[in-house]
């Protein structure tokens, strides 16, 4: 499964869910705050990230791992670091593989 940005996340969600006004709705939010997340003007906490995941039908965890990423490719030297680490990871071992080189069962 490719990476999936946080705007392309907020589409899928938006598509599953029928529009963005539904989307918003099932958030629990305005409408306003998805386009202010999907533009960049507002943040989307981990949570919100992983809860558009389960509505777009896209892996939680990924979902999750490239919150952490956007968060930390924007702060300090040690941040990007753990940032290009992560990227690795995910490049590596896609949803799924790294569970069972963990030796634990994928959820999905």
């Amino acid at each position: 499964m490719a990476t999936m940005s946080l705007q392309q996340l907020i589409e899928a969600a938006a598509e599953k869910a029928g529009s963005q006004k539904q989307l918003a709705g099932m958030l629990g939010m305005h409408k306003s705050n998805i386009t202010q997340m999907k533009t960049g003007e507002r943040p989307c906490n981990l949570r919100t990230r992983a809860r558009l995941a389960e509505i777009a039908g896209y892996d939680l965890k990924t979902a999750v791992i490239e919150g952490v990423i956007e968060e930390f490719e924007g702060g300090t030297a040690t941040e990007k670091e753990a940032a290009q680490g992560l990227k690795a990871i995910l490049k590596a071992f896609p949803a799924g593989k790294l569970e069972r080189a963990m030796g634990i069962e994928p959820t999905s």
